[in-house]
């Protein structure tokens, strides 16, 4: 396997070359978990997955809670679905917790005051009740509970990784708690060993061709259960070497030799890039990437590889994106990145559509 061949295959696998998903459930699923720190961001990587779906459809899945947004694997925001959230929590909840910790001490959050305030959300969120962090905040406040503007974060989170609350939907713009038990009973619970096979087949099917390496990074287990977890799945996975590293991808049936002109207008932390430790395959030796950190950045893709960022500005009907070259395009690659940025417009059902701005 060459690391063309590679790219292209995690391009397929990632549903990024064709996809079948008709709903945003069925993307989160395929991938496990979706980053979503950034909603908006989140909610185009799911439609770019997802052919011919709104950011709108998207808001109303979460809220009917079809998909789940939570603190889950790493300590940040991912979408997840109902069907899966409580067997990964199980496996990468422990570990979430120990990181959220300090800064429970830190905020007098010991136990003892913790479990008081669990108990306080349980009862306020009963009977699918949907309230806002600034709402619980003050809820806690009333009921005696001296819970700062700093610690109620990490009350929630505590509260998600306990499995108590997860989101709710929208009000407004902004977002909400529920119960976890209201939204996804628990049932048919998962050994562990089942668990991790479960995540590591997920990942490897959705995310390949990746190395150990990428899947620790991806799924925050240890390197002893990501290993467990690999090994318990390896008979149903190819394995190939690039470079004197060992790649792992489920065979795929499908045909992964389209060489047409692919361009992508990813957000930021999409699973495309945050999917791997090592993204050294995902930029061209010949094009100047500048320093920091890619990940907090929209990326311009083309066939596969970092080609430059991009930024919106959303007017009253359209939408501006304004992008940043690494490197000059061809003029399929530009007339691709227009039809790209129509899409954009038509999932953010603009009416006026978008206006291209291109630098270098």
């Amino acid at each position: 396997m060459t690391s063309t061949h590679l790219i292209h295959t995690r391009l397929h696998n990632q549903q990024l070359l064709t996809s079948s998903f008709t709903k945003p459930e069925e993307v989160v699923q395929w991938l496990g978990a979706v980053q979503a720190q950034d909603y908006a961001g989140a909610k185009w990587a799911i439609a770019q997955r997802c052919p011919a779906i709104t950011d709108k459809a998207i808001d109303t899945a979460l809220t009917d809670g079809r998909i789940i947004r939570t603190h889950i694997m790493r300590p940040t925001w991912h979408f997840v679905t109902p069907e899966d959230i409580q067997w990964i929590l199980a496996i990468t909840s422990h570990k979430v917790k120990a990181l959220n910790a300090p800064y429970c001490s830190k905020y007098g959050l010991e136990r003892p005051f913790m479990e008081r305030c669990l108990n306080h959300l349980q009862e306020t969120l009963t009977g699918n009740q949907q309230k806002t962090r600034s709402e619980l905040l003050l809820s806690l406040q009333e009921a005696g509970l001296s819970v700062t503007q700093e610690g109620i974060s990490h009350i929630m989170i505590q509260a998600e990784q306990e499995g108590i609350v997860c989101s709710g939907g929208l009000k407004g713009k902004h977002h909400t708690y529920r119960l976890l038990s209201e939204c996804a009973p628990f049932v048919n619970p998962l050994s562990k060993e089942e668990a991790l096979a479960k995540l590591s087949l997920r990942y490897f099917t959705s995310h390949g061709p990746a190395t150990l390496k990428d899947y620790i990074w991806w799924s925050g287990l240890s390197v002893t259960d990501a290993r467990k977890g690999l090994a318990l799945i390896q008979s149903n996975l190819v394995q190939e070497t690039i470079d004197n590293q060992t790649y792992w991808f489920a065979e795929s049936a499908s045909p992964i030799n389209d060489e047409s002109t692919k361009v992508y207008l990813l957000p930021n932390y999409d699973e495309y890039i945050v999917g791997y430790a090592n993204r050294e395959v995902l930029t061209d030796k010949q094009t100047q990437i500048p320093r920091g950190n890619i990940l907090f950045s929209n990326t311009l893709i083309v066939n596969g590889q970092i080609t430059g960022t991009w930024k919106r500005t959303l007017r009253k009907a359209s939408v501006q994106v304004d992008i940043t070259l690494f490197r000059s395009l061809k003029e399929n690659e530009e007339q691709s990145l227009h039809e790209v940025a129509r899409q954009y417009a038509s999932f953010l059902e603009l009416p006026e559509g978008y206006t291209l701005n291109i630098s270098r």
